[in-house]
């Protein structure tokens, strides 16, 4: 209807608007995550409870009120009458016992009022009865207490009297802060102020009337019978048995103490006991004979000490770490072991175990940053001899990680392993021209030259490194130096260059040029093989003009076999552009062969073919060839072969 759905006698298919008690459940699941899911909105000037849950009986047992005061009161009194817990519900963090009227803070359940596990923080202070007990400076009795001593060095009207809690418990200890300087303890007289007892620091007690009497200090057995009296109206102490002279004192044979024996208490201080607490201080130079023992009664990190005068440590034996330390934070010190001017043998043994698995670790110096360590010997070095192994000398970084392994076993030196990141071995660099002296198996790099050299049966070889050169160098000679001459434009020529020493020119490697084989009966001038009555040849054709114009000149060497006739080379140009010269014949090698003899074989060592040379992109070597004596009588002639080798020099 218009006023509402009025629900059915027995229906529970909702719950109505009205306050009247239903019997219903429900459950709510909000259907947007941006909105409240359940909101309970008093209306104005509400004056009943905002929320109330009541158990079957209807006893209230939570109520929030219209200005959001809570009440929560259970049916029936708990020990966890209330817990808020953390998230994973395995934290109390309050915990109500209406049981015993107590609260429990993060904590299971409570033993007092307000019991909590963990510290208690106040920004103001805490009170007890309303009095103030601690404050942010500091536990204070308020005014007029006196229920406690305060920690403070203060002046407070008090007395205490303390019985032991166990009996094998100390009753009362009083310990020097690190450092202490001030009196452990101190007895003063009300009245005058005096300090009748002190304890210092280091525990020295003083024992100070506050006016003189004759028992200012004593000593009784249980019976009240005095042992010691120490007077000091007459400034003398008493001893029972001992008295003035020592004329009571049976058991000494002595004459007013000059003779005889004395008790330990009477020595000099300047006496040392067997027995002595110490620390017994010998000043003087002293001389300990026969077998010497220094055995501590317990263990120590100071069991024995040798200091200079300033009382730094120069010797520190520790039995408690088994650490002997030499040497003093800021002192330079040495370890001196033997100092003889005999030549005697001297080992230092560390860690000389019997058990092969034991670990020896020797640190030299120290390991923070740049401390460096060095290993100092005499002429004969310093030598390290370990037992045959695979790995019996190694150096690594600080991730162990191997740069360098010795195998004595193998005899072998391995330089890192197989990885992304090698170890780099980098030689001895000379940075100057020339090699140094030569000993065999000897490599080094030299900069000024950028060859890496090996020394081989008593001369200096490169092993790697032609540098790429565009001129002919004239400094930084040496013999055997390497370049690569690049020469001309892109592409490029390039030819390999060997500096000679003895030669004092760049020479680069010889090639075949020309091959002939030939005869002819011509009597006369220089004439080409091709126009020889029989011949047969090859000529190749090389670049010429981008070495020439680099500074390289051209060498020629012929060797032939001839039969009185003469044998010679000479050269013949040509251009890409396709123009070609003609075989010049004056410019020529030195002749070879001989007009008078048959089957003469010659040589006619390098000759520079000389600057007249007609310059060309290309040139071929031509063989030459001339018949009779010096080219005028007629007379047999025959050539039979030959061969023409160039090779590049510089001027």
């Amino acid at each position: 209807t218009t006023a509402g759905c009025t629900a059915s006698s027995g229906s529970a298919d909702y719950i109505q608007n009205n306050t009247s008690v239903q019997t219903a459940n429900f459950a709510i699941q909000s259907a947007n995550t941006g909105n409240v899911t359940a909101l309970l909105r008093a209306i104005s000037s509400q004056s009943a409870n905002l929320l109330q849950l009541n158990d079957a009986s209807n006893n209230q047992l939570l109520a929030v009120t219209p200005t959001g005061n809570m009440l929560i009161q259970p049916s029936t009194n708990s020990t966890t009458a209330f817990r808020l817990l953390n998230a994973n519900g395995t934290s109390n963090l309050i915990v109500g016992d209406t049981s015993n009227a107590r609260v429990a803070i993060a904590q299971p359940t409570a033993t007092y009022t307000l019991d909590v596990g963990g510290d208690i923080n106040s920004t103001t202070a805490i009170r007890v009865g309303g009095t103030i007990i601690c404050q942010a400076g500091g536990c204070t009795p308020g005014a007029g207490s006196g229920d406690y001593i305060q920690n403070s060095t203060s002046l407070q009207t008090a007395n205490f009297a303390i019985q032991s809690a166990a009996n094998t418990s100390v009753v009362a200890i009083i310990r020097g802060a690190s450092g202490q300087s001030a009196d452990l303890l101190r007895l003063i007289a009300g009245d005058s102020g005096t300090q009748v007892l002190t304890v210092a620091a280091n525990g020295a007690t003083t024992f100070k009337n506050d006016s003189d009497s004759t028992t200012a200090f004593q000593i009784q057995n249980v019976a009240g019978n005095n042992l010691i009296v120490a007077s000091t109206t007459d400034s003398t102490v008493t001893i029972t048995g001992l008295l003035g002279s020592g004329a009571g004192l049976t058991s000494l044979n002595a004459s007013n103490l000059s003779s005889g024996t004395v008790a330990d208490a009477r020595l000099s201080s300047n006496v040392a006991l067997l027995n002595g607490s110490g620390p017994q201080t010998f000043s003087g130079n002293n001389k300990f004979t026969g077998t010497f023992l220094h055995q501590n009664a317990s263990d120590s990190t100071t069991a024995f000490q040798a200091q200079n005068a300033a009382g730094n440590n120069y010797l520190l034996v520790n039995t408690s770490g088994a650490t002997v330390s030499v040497g003093n934070t800021g002192i330079a010190s040495t370890i001196q072991i033997g100092n003889t001017t005999g030549a005697v043998a001297q080992t230092l043994n560390i860690g000389n175990n019997a058990i092969a698995s034991s670990t020896n670790t020797i640190v030299l110096g120290s390991t923070i940053g740049t401390s460096p360590v060095t290993l100092q010997a005499g002429t004969s070095g310093v030598l390290v001899k370990p037992a045959n192994s695979t790995t019996a000398f190694q150096i690594q970084n600080s991730s162990s990680v191997s740069l360098f392994t010795a195998d004595t076993t193998n005899m072998t030196i391995t330089l890192g392993s197989a990885s992304a990141t090698p170890v780099i071995l980098v030689l001895g660099n000379k940075n100057t021209a020339g090699d140094p002296t030569c000993t065999n198996g000897g490599i080094y790099y030299n900069s000024s030259s950028t060859l890496l050299r090996g020394c081989v049966n008593g001369a200096w070889n490169t092993i790697a490194g032609t540098n790429v050169v565009t001129t002919v160098p004239t400094t930084n000679l040496f013999d055997g130096r390497k370049i690569k001459l690049r020469a001309g434009s892109s592409p490029y020529e390039y030819t390999t260059l060997t500096y000679d020493a003895t030669y004092a020119k760049w020479v680069s490697d010889e090639w075949l040029a020309f091959r002939g084989e030939g005869q002819g009966g011509e009597v006369g001038g220089w004439i080409t093989l091709a126009s020889a009555a029989s011949s047969d040849h090859d000529w190749w054709w090389f670049p010429y003009r981008a070495f020439y114009n680099a500074g390289l000149r051209l060498q020629a060497r012929t060797n032939a076999l001839t039969s009185k006739a003469f044998f010679a080379a000479g050269t013949r140009g040509a251009d890409v552009s396709g123009t070609v010269g003609s075989v010049d014949t004056t410019n020529r090698t030195a002749e070879v062969g001989d007009y008078n003899a048959n089957d003469r074989f010659s040589n006619s060592g390098w000759t520079t073919l000389n600057s007249s040379v007609t310059t060309r992109d290309f040139m071929s070597l031509r063989g030459l060839y001339a018949s009779g004596e010096p080219f005028g009588s007629p007379a047999p002639t025959l050539f039979e072969g030959s061969t023409i080798w160039a090779r590049w020099v510089s001027p």
